[in-house]
């Protein structure tokens, strides 16, 4: 775990997905929610990412790899953002058969059955 695997980090940190976000989603493929994340918490994470790869380096998939982007994704608000998306109408969902975590057990073929590595 990294210092984001912590809910206390975030709280306070509600979000409401407006009926107007979910309108502009699915309309124009985007929207913008503010405040999702505080700034020191953006900054943090950039310093993690810049401390373990350097700031030429770009990494595709990283939000595999980084276990801070893990702990964000897993710890922060953004679940819950993520959630009132899904449960606008419209919103479709599809399973996949491996998922991010399962695929970072194989990284670096240290899980076998086959998975990046």
């Amino acid at each position: 775990t990294t210092r984001f695997a912590d809910r206390a980090v975030y709280e306070g940190d509600a979000i409401e997905f407006t009926a107007e976000h979910c309108r502009e989603y699915f309309r124009d493929g985007a929207t913008v929610v503010r405040k999702v994340l505080r700034p020191e918490i953006v900054a943090a994470m950039l310093d993690d990412f810049l401390e373990r790869h350097g700031p030429e380096e770009y990494i595709n998939g990283l939000w595999l790899e980084s276990d801070a982007l893990r702990d964000i994704f897993l710890y922060s608000n953004l679940g819950a953002l993520a959630a009132q998306i899904y449960s606008c109408s419209g919103a479709e969902t599809q399973h996949e058969p491996a998922t991010a975590l399962l695929y970072r057990a194989h990284i670096g073929g240290g899980g076998g059955g086959g998975g990046g590595g």
